[in-house]
């Protein structure tokens, strides 16, 4: 298979789970793949190594492994810029980075839900608004649309989504028990009378 042939990827998150096997496919689809990782530069050279097995075909594709903390503008730009520098241009790009903190989220700290928002939420943003207009037509092709008012208009609708979920569940239990304690407060809430 070469339905990638010539084309060039970076994939963030790519040293383990989905954004491993996104890089070993894009290869075997014949892509060049750079591999973005943040921890475990191991990791992300047996991705590599997979990588460059899984090309049939004679395949001449290339790997490449960049290290990058996707919440950093500084290393986002580093590692366009790494990218670009060994492939040319980029033609592809997978946002797959992305942490989680296994605690209920009351227990979660602020420092790591601030890590969690970074990483998760303004990471791929980072990313987006990297290719704007002005880095936009330097290295990604002219067949690809530069659809960037339809980005801006994800990431404010994004935000949106974001604020509602993370919201909703402490705001229904405030108006529930707020409900609970007094009538005129349930009439209020649910437009009916008690």
């Amino acid at each position: 298979m070469s339905r990638l042939k010539g084309k060039n990827a970076l994939v963030t998150g790519a040293s383990s789970g989905i954004g491993q096997a996104i890089a070993i496919r894009f290869a075997q689809e014949g892509a060049n793949v750079a591999i973005a990782y943040r921890t475990g530069g191991e990791q992300a050279q047996t991705t590599a190594a997979h990588a460059r097995a899984a090309r049939t075909g004679g395949d001449t594709g290339r790997e490449i492994v960049v290290q990058a903390d996707v919440s950093n503008e500084e290393q986002v730009a580093q590692m366009f810029a790494t990218t670009i520098k060994e492939f040319g241009r980029l033609d592809i790009l997978v946002n797959n980075a992305g942490i989680q903190k296994p605690a209920p989220s009351h227990e979660l700290s602020a420092a790591d839900f601030d890590r969690v928002i970074s990483v998760n939420l303004r990471g791929p943003m980072a990313k987006e608004f990297w290719v704007q207009p002005k880095n936009y037509r330097r290295f990604f092709p002219k067949d690809v649309p530069a659809d960037l008012a339809a980005r801006r208009a994800y990431a404010g609708e994004l935000l949106e989504s974001f604020a509602r979920r993370a919201f909703r569940r402490p705001v229904d239990r405030a108006a529930s028990a707020w409900m609970a304690w007094s009538p005129a407060a349930r009439r209020l809430w649910t437009g009916r009378r008690a």
